[in-house]
């Protein structure tokens, strides 16, 4: 009888402890070097990049945006222009969305570095962000989306949004004025997540329907935005953090 409570208290005790969501992420420092996190370990990847603004994963493998366009793996760098900031994933295997600081946009293909002008243009850019083929702006006073189509819709919020991440028919942001905010895309509805003030988050990413928060004082949150909780997943010191993304490129998608 005493083994069997103990084996089932046992049982029990492994179904409360065990981590529902498997996360894996990438995140950038401004030293350039990408640091791969997950539950299980903390390791970088790839090679130092100089000059390091932006990453985003490819199914070609990752791509990181410094003085040069960086495709881990391959030998040689693709020269982009100066004034590129923003990259995000559009297409498989390594098509890439390019924002350049005056709000232009190019079609970058990582692999070869060919690159076209689109006529799409963002005015005050502040965050770009890719899922499921659609694109996401933080805009200074609000969130704009293009789809895939080139069909355009923008969600007005009462605060400047400083990130964007997205999963799903839900897109988040974080404001200058601290709230966090979750957008309903289907009706545009705005809910306030709470959760504390958000004046120091840097970048966001959505993995597994969680969102994943690096703040300026160098700590990595784990929200579940269903269940309005916020959780510290790593105090390793994330200070001059760039950029962080889910691991794979689809990671967003339910």
């Amino acid at each position: 009888m005493h083994l069997i409570l103990r084996t089932s208290w046992i049982a029990l005790a492994l179904c409360v402890t065990r981590p529902a969501v498997a996360y894996e992420l990438l995140l950038l420092g401004s030293d350039g070097v990408t640091h791969s996190i997950s539950a299980e370990q903390r390791r970088t990847i790839g090679t130092k990049v100089r000059g390091a603004k932006h990453l985003t994963p490819t199914l070609s493998g990752v791509v990181v945006l410094g003085e040069k366009l960086e495709l881990f793996g391959r030998k040689k760098a693709i020269a982009v222009p100066a004034e590129l900031k923003w990259i995000a994933t559009v297409g498989a295997p390594a098509r890439l969305l390019g924002v350049l600081a005056d709000g232009r946009t190019l079609e970058i293909d990582a692999r070869d570095g060919r690159r076209t002008e689109l006529p799409l243009r963002v005015e005050f850019p502040m965050d770009v962000f890719a899922c499921g083929g659609s694109r996401f702006f933080a805009h200074w006073v609000e969130i704009v989306e293009v789809d895939a189509e080139g069909h355009e819709r923008k969600y007005k919020l009462p605060g400047h949004p400083m990130t964007v991440a997205a999963g799903g028919d839900k897109i988040y942001t974080a404001t200058k004025e601290g709230t966090l905010w979750e957008i309903d895309r289907p009706s545009g509805r705005l809910r306030d997540l709470g959760l504390g003030g958000w004046h120091g988050a840097v970048s966001m990413a959505v993995d597994h329907q969680k969102l994943y928060v690096v703040t300026r004082v160098g700590k990595l949150w784990e929200i579940d935005p269903v269940e309005r909780k916020s959780t510290i997943i790593d105090m390793e010191g994330w200070i001059g953090a760039v950029v962080l993304r889910a691991a794979t490129p689809d990671a967003c998608t339910p």
